[in-house]
């Protein structure tokens, strides 16, 4: 019979060249990338903070560039400082930045107004993604870079000076909210795609040259810069396209040179925040989408009756507004049109409209059977009357300062108790004040909770969802920036899709038992969650479901879990992870820029790894697989420069590397250093390591000259760890201990 095969137990130690503290703990970065190999290019963010400053810098190599995706995943950068040692930044993708600031000493890069330049400033090179509003191009600039503008959502409108000469490549893809783009020279040489995913349009002025019907697939039109505010002229009406003054009080004329201006334009005014008042004259009959929105200074607007039509979001984020009026003649109101207006205290509609009215300052219809808008700076209590049939979804939210929704006990079709909003039956819940302070028990009638419907409570702390709530709607929680606690009950199934994003003090949560899906961003960003415990159900963690949450340290995903979504993990705390037999499939990215961690597990149902699902890792070490070599792309451990991945005896398709980082046996380890090795209640014992379901057996023998190992004790590792202890030991003057697999 064949001798059993002893297992040898190997400690593996490992030499961590260190990094300083701040880049170690926040960037991640590569010295194999070009444009020079000798020097370090900033790969990717792992930090939370506002201001990001990239250091000139580490283990005595220059920081020379940074990659276009490597605060892809960040949130809550505003801005980013570089210094002069880089001279290499692809356009950065990230949502949330604002400003790109560069050092004066830098040779090749410059910025201004928080964009990024070449030296000279005569090419424009890439625009902060998440800035808003209008931007007026420097004199000084020729060019536009490839994609320099490239999935600015929030840009409006834009002009260029007279001596611009060319749009590179998708220089503005996927702008979205592009509708003004104004050029005072001749038409410029155009890239690939430059406009692709735009829909607004091009306008020139007269005596330039170049020009045709459209530019870029975009429609184009004359316009006149004259005044403080630009226009177009067409079908013998001005339509004032965008404001160019300086501030203050600014006066929409009748008339121009005797045309009549009878409209402004999508977007118009949008983040003029140095505007303080607007006057309309009687000629104006509309007001575009977005056209005041965001002007954070303006306190007063006269609308006069001339105007039939408030676009959507018009007045959006005025947050020093205070009042306004409705005339008499208007006949469409947009959705949102005065939303997240926070001093906003009355809306009053005049009593001669056919379409409109208000109540104790919220906005109804004629009949008051919609309430429309309660306005956002209320305070107190907002009434809903007898004859209210409908609530517009937008109608009080944000409403930060609301404490108290009362609703007439005579209304057949809401209702509401302790100044919460219910439908009539109270079994669905629907809005819970934003201005509402402490903890909430939902009722015990309560079976759904609709969604958004506590989004942006700030001063909710914490929340009791008992066993008869069946429903728990998307972005019920989202941005509730003081809670801290939520049970929820047995009776949940899903948790949908963002339902506590962006509820940063959120630490402790308690999951029912009937759980089985976990929706997309459903957790992204709860910043002070530590650790979180999914019940044995749970089949699905969605995408983003906890991205960016950086302290969470521990998470048990059981072992019906099939389906880990996109960068489900990405930014967290985690020191060490699971991944159970029950996971077929991994998302792109799963755990990437998991700083903190040390372990990953695999189970045996993963047969394919998408590329950067544990990129940029920093501290991995060890990566440990319980069945044959899954297919892999080249860039799974990207970055990943200390870890070796480990496979068990018997699994096949391994060679001496797997997705670029060394190979290794994984035997059964004896855990010499924890409290279970030694002496306990008499038997001499100690834990053993490996993979969950495998068995060892325990040898022993008395001389190690001339051995004879008997067998003392077969191991079932359940959980991947077992405790041997043998009752014979004091029997013998010496024992040997081996671990063998069967």
């Amino acid at each position: 019979m064949k001798a059993p095969q002893s297992l040898k137990i190997a400690c593996l130690l490992c030499a961590v060249m260190m990094l300083p503290a701040v880049v170690q703990a926040q960037f991640t970065w590569s010295t194999g990338i070009p444009p020079n190999y000798s020097a370090v290019t900033i790969t990717g963010y792992t930090g939370s903070d506002g201001t990001v400053v990239i250091p000139s810098s580490t283990n005595g190599l220059p920081v020379v560039a940074i990659l276009s995706t490597a605060f892809q995943h960040s949130y809550t950068v505003t801005n980013i400082v570089i210094p002069a040692s880089v001279t290499n930044i692809f356009n950065p993708i990230c949502t949330s930045l604002i400003a790109i600031t560069v050092d004066v000493l830098n040779p090749a890069l410059s910025s201004a107004d928080g964009v990024l330049f070449n030296k000279s400033q005569t090419a424009l090179l890439a625009y902060p993604e998440g800035r808003a509003g209008n931007y007026i191009v420097s004199n000084t600039v020729t060019t536009i870079a490839s994609g320099a503008f490239q999935s600015c959502a929030s840009l409006t409108n834009i002009t260029f000076p007279a001596g611009l000469t060319g749009l590179g490549n998708f220089a503005f893809r996927s702008c979205s909210h592009l509708t003004g783009i104004e050029f005072t020279g001749n038409a410029p040489g155009l890239g690939s795609s430059v406009f692709s995913g735009v829909s607004g349009m091009v306008y020139y002025l007269a005596g330039t040259t170049g020009w045709s019907a459209t530019l870029g697939g975009l429609t184009t039109s004359l316009w006149s810069p004259l005044g403080p505010c630009a226009y177009t002229i067409n079908s013998g009406t001005i339509t004032i396209t965008h404001y160019i003054g300086s501030g203050g009080v600014v006066n929409i004329p009748g008339t121009i040179n005797g045309t009549p201006v009878t409209s402004i334009w999508n977007s118009a005014f949008q983040n003029a925040t140095s505007v303080t008042g607007v006057t309309i004259s009687n000629n104006v009959t509309s007001i575009g989408v977005y056209t005041f929105a965001g002007c954070t200074s303006l306190t007063n607007v006269v609308i006069p009756n001339s105007v039939a039509i408030i676009g959507p979001v018009a007045f959006q984020s005025c947050t020093s507004l205070p009042n306004i009026m409705i005339g008499s003649n208007v006949t469409s109101i947009g959705i949102s049109a005065f939303a997240n207006c926070s001093r906003l205290n009355s809306i009053t509609v005049d009593v001669l409209n056919p379409a409109y009215s208000s109540l104790d300052g919220v906005l109804f219809d004629k009949g008051q059977t919609t309430l429309i808008q309660c306005p956002g700076g209320k305070t107190g209590s907002c009434n809903v009357p007898a004859t209210v049939t409908n609530i517009v979804s937008t109608a009080l939210s944000p409403c930060l300062k609301l404490t108290a929704i009362n609703v007439d006990a005579q209304n057949s079709f809401y209702s509401s108790g302790d100044g919460v909003l219910f439908d009539p039956s109270q079994m669905t819940l629907l809005q819970y004040p934003q201005g509402k302070a402490g903890s909430y028990t939902v009722p015990a009638s309560v079976t759904n909770i609709a969604g958004y419907a506590f989004a942006s409570s700030a001063n909710l702390t914490s929340v009791a969802i008992g066993d008869n709530v069946i429903n728990l709607g998307g972005e019920a929680f989202q941005s509730c920036s003081s809670l801290t606690n939520v049970s929820i009950g047995n009776g949940v199934t899903s948790i949908g899709d963002f339902t506590f994003n962006g509820s940063s003090k959120l630490a402790n949560v308690t999951i029912g038992t009937n759980v089985t899906s976990i929706g997309g961003a459903a957790f992204q960003i709860c910043g002070s969650l530590t650790g979180i415990i999914l019940p044995n159900g749970v089949t699905n963690i969605g995408g983003y479901a906890f991205n960016q949450c950086g302290s969470l340290a521990s998470i048990v995903i059981p072992n019906t879990v099939t389906s880990i979504g996109d960068y489900a993990f990405v930014g967290c705390g985690l020191t060490s992870v699971t991944i159970p037999d029950s996971v077929t499939s991994l998302g792109m990215d799963a755990f990437g820029g998991c700083g903190a961690l040390l372990n990953i597990t695999i189970g045996k149902g993963i047969i394919n790894i998408p590329d950067w699902a544990f990129q940029t890792c920093a501290s991995l070490i060890g990566v440990y697989f319980q069945g044959n070599a899954p297919s892999v792309g080249s860039y799974v451990f990207y970055n990943d420069n200390n870890a070796t991945v480990y496979y068990l005896p018997g699994t096949t398709g391994w060679g001496t590397t797997f997705g670029g980082r060394p190979t290794k046996l994984w035997f059964p380890q004896v855990q010499a250093s924890d409290a279970s090795f030694g002496i306990q209640a008499n038997q001499f014992g100690f834990n053993i390591n490996w993979a969950s379901g495998q068995t060892v057996v325990v040898e022993a023998c008395t001389n190690l000259t001339s051995p004879v190992w008997q067998p003392v004790q077969t191991n079932l590792l359940t959980t991947g760890s077992a405790y041997f202890s043998d009752p014979q030991w004091t029997n013998y003057p010496g024992r040997f201990y081996r671990l063998r697999s069967p």
